[in-house]
């Protein structure tokens, strides 16, 4: 009976393997637009996300009261954003930014913590920002660090190994941002940073809106069964276990026409076991001790949903590899370190026998 259920476990994810090459246009190849975002030219945010290329940025402010206002009621601080445009002329723009997130927010963790960049709309219009409103700026942590930079960089890359999967995630821009302090007291330094697509951009690029949770518990199952796999399947593969549905952790919801429920989209992937930062640790609900290992946190769905997003990871595997392999900014290293950490995750994705016990076995109840 066992090598029958086998046989017939690996004929359906063959048949479902088929399935999603046939549904392969959703997905994204590295530095390519979707078809419906290149339709969309009047999308909110569409230009600034469009290519892959880094951008170079310059922050200029008052560096010491911005990085210090890390408390809960923190204030926006006057800075200006500069560019060069596509002619090299140089746009600057008057912006407000203040510190955010949680763990690279507190004193002691980052010299630098991530920041949010608030654009004046009318002032960006026919520039690299136009509609934008609010942005997020992952940023380096620790100046003159190789390891955080690194960090930083697959933090990045594993945005865009999401988007290859589904056009229902966010969108991210490499930077190099050079800071710069505007009273002079200390010495510019230039760092690597990423941008975060807005959360309603997002939305609305996908013809959805932003689901209003105020108040409400969200559970795995009244979230739209295709999209809460794949999350789950995804967090897995990049050993991420700092998310949760119910308190909207690291977890953004939106609704899109054509699909009744609303839709998970993930987001912050710093403790994860693919950037494998030293300060990560496994939530303290789970059973394994260090980030590297994995361990299925989705709930148990029927085996053919699972089998459908499983193809869906075999299709773009390739896609994914050359995300890194085309990577001039990383280490040789993480390169090697990554690709094969993410064999060991193919070899449980295709082996019917370690799906079983990896997550048909695993998934909540």
């Amino acid at each position: 009976m066992k090598s029958a259920y086998r046989c017939m476990l690996a004929i359906c994810f063959c048949v479902l393997n088929l399935i999603a090459s046939a549904r392969a246009q959703e997905a994204l190849q590295p530095g390519q637009v979707s078809s419906d975002s290149a339709r969309g030219r009047d999308h909110d945010g569409l230009g600034l996300f469009d290519t892959d290329d880094p951008l170079e940025l310059t922050l200029k402010a008052d560096l010491k009261p911005l990085l210090k206002d890390r408390g809960e009621n923190r204030s926006y601080h006057s800075a200006t954003l500069t560019y060069f445009a596509e002619d090299s002329a140089t746009v600057s723009l008057d912006i407000k930014a203040k510190t955010r997130g949680i763990f690279r927010r507190k004193f002691g963790n980052c010299d630098v913590p991530p920041l949010m960049l608030n654009f004046k709309k009318k002032q960006v219009e026919q520039t690299l920002f136009a509609n934008q409103d609010k942005v997020k700026l992952v940023t380096h942590c620790r100046n003159k660090q190789k390891t955080y930079e690194q960090y930083l960089l697959q933090e990045y890359l594993a945005y865009r190994v999401y988007n290859l999967l589904t056009d229902k995630s966010f969108r991210v821009r490499l930077a190099r941002m050079t800071y710069q302090d505007s009273t002079g007291k200390r010495g510019p330094f230039t760092e690597f940073a990423f941008l975060i697509e807005d959360e309603e951009i997002m939305a609305k690029r996908n013809k959805g809106i932003v689901v209003d949770t105020q108040g409400k518990t969200v559970q795995q199952r009244s979230i739209d069964a295709e999209h809460m796999v794949l999350v789950a399947v995804y967090q897995y593969m990049i050993g991420n276990t700092d998310w949760s549905l119910p308190g909207l952790h690291n977890i953004a919801l939106i609704q899109v026409e054509g699909i009744s429920d609303p839709i998970a989209v993930p987001y912050d992937f710093d403790f994860s076991g693919l950037v494998n930062a030293h300060y990560a640790i496994p939530a303290a609900q789970v059973s394994i001790k260090t980030v590297r290992e994995r361990i299925y946190r989705g709930f148990c769905r029927p085996e053919v949903d699972l089998m459908s997003i499983l193809a869906r990871f075999n299709q773009q595997r390739e896609a994914i590899y050359a995300l890194y392999q085309n990577n001039s900014f990383l280490d040789q290293k993480q390169i090697k370190n990554t690709l094969s950490y993410f064999d060991e995750f193919y070899e449980i994705i295709n082996n019917p026998k370690k799906i079983k016990w990896a997550i048909l076995d695993a998934c909540r109840k």
